[in-house]
């Protein structure tokens, strides 16, 4: 019911993988809104680092997509948005026997 048409694109040592073409899925993809973060650390303080992580969250039914594999790097592009942005994979959630909990990046 709140899904969209999401592109898959597979990357392997920096291209799209000719042995996993190009898939198109239907999933639900959530975008988060854009924070920025500041970690600084250590006692004397002596490393800083500014984060800014938009990004977006995707569930993805694994009783429709039960051999999807996904792994960090590749690429999601929301089809049905205006632009159709892309997405970088960042993480992978595989624990649920349900959905597969897709961490996105803005890319």
């Amino acid at each position: 019911m709140f899904s969209e048409r999401l592109e898959v694109r597979f990357w392997k040592d920096g291209r799209e993988d000719p042995d996993r073409p190009t898939l198109e899925i239907h999933a639900p993809l959530r975008t988060h809104d854009e924070q920025t973060s500041n970690l600084a650390g250590g006692k004397g303080r002596d490393w800083k680092t500014d984060i800014r992580a938009g990004g977006a969250r995707m569930r993805i039914d694994r009783a429709i997509y039960p051999d999807l594999l996904l792994l960090g790097g590749e690429e999601v592009v929301a089809l049905d948005r205006d632009g159709e942005p892309a997405f970088e994979v960042l993480s992978v959630d595989a624990r649920s026997h349900l959905r597969l909990i897709v961490e996105l990046g803005d890319k």
